[in-house]
This record gives C-alpha cells, sequence and structure tokens, in this order.
C-alpha cells in the first residue's frame, strides 16, 4: 500500500491540514496569477510607449518640415505650399 488511508479525514476534526494545504496551494496560484498580469501590463506600457515615442518623433520631423517652409522666399510658392498642406484632398 502507497498511502496509509487509516485515520485519513477529510471533513471534521482531525482534517485541518488537509484544508491548510489547499489554502496554500490556492494562494500560491493567486500570487503566481498576479506576478503574471504585472508582467503582461509591464511589457504592454513598453510597447505603448515605444508607439508613443515613434509618433511624438514623426510629428516633432513634420513639424520641422512646415517651419522650413517659412524659409522659402518666393512668395507666390509659399501660399500655394500652405494651400496645399491646409487641403490635400484638393
Amino acid at each position: 500500500m502507497l498511502i496509509n488511508t487509516d485515520g485519513l479525514a477529510i471533513f471534521g476534526p482531525g482534517s485541518e491540514w488537509l484544508w491548510t494545504m489547499l489554502q496554500f496551494i490556492a494562494l500560491g496560484t493567486t500570487f503566481v496569477a498576479i506576478y503574471r498580469q504585472l508582467r503582461t501590463q509591464q511589457m504592454e506600457i513598453r510597447e505603448h510607449t515605444k508607439l508613443l515615442r515613434s509618433q511624438a518623433h514623426f510629428i516633432a520631423l513634420a513639424l520641422s518640415q512646415r517651419a522650413r517652409e517659412v524659409l522659402i522666399t518666393t512668395e507666390g510658392f509659399a501660399s500655394v505650399m500652405n494651400v496645399a498642406y491646409s487641403t490635400p484632398e484638393a
């Protein structure tokens, strides 16, 4: 016989060991689940931060390109460029 079941109590007096063990298993499972959730959120935050930084970089480049238009010396060409940027569908 591998497991001695003599005097084994699942309910009632003497079963405290079983319920204590089950509580520790449930607590350990909860800690593992919380840890995995926090790791997942950390990875998502990193990805969103990368995306926001790339969008901010693109906007900074676009604004820089817009600032270069001011350097155009021909007034007529500058006004055509401004109209083109304000109405791209035209």
